[in-house]
């Protein structure tokens, strides 16, 4: 996903359904998807992002609370719910 990022200019949502709709079971870990939210405001913007620690954090919170509401989850293992990246700067 990083590579589509970097190479297509895509934002993180917009490389997780290009994977998506050529490979439906894919299930990034919440670790990852994370360094991959902090990776994508680096692209973004010319300031420096926190720490990844602290990226990961923020992720499992998200991530938490989608889970918690039962939303967007297949019955695989994990499908990254996109309402999580719309609060994305």
């Amino acid at each position: 996903m990083a590579y589509l990022m970097k190479t297509r200019k895509l934002r993180l949502e917009e490389a997780f359904d290009y994977i998506k709709q050529r490979r439906s079971l894919i299930s990034p870990n919440f670790g990852f998807m994370g360094q991959l939210l902090q990776y994508e405001s680096e692209i973004l913007s010319s300031t420096p992002s926190p720490p990844v620690t602290s990226c990961k954090r923020e992720a499992a919170s998200f991530f938490a609370e989608e889970l918690t509401l039962g939303k967007n989850f297949e019955g695989s293992c994990f499908a990254f719910p996109t309402s999580v990246l719309s609060s994305v700067p």
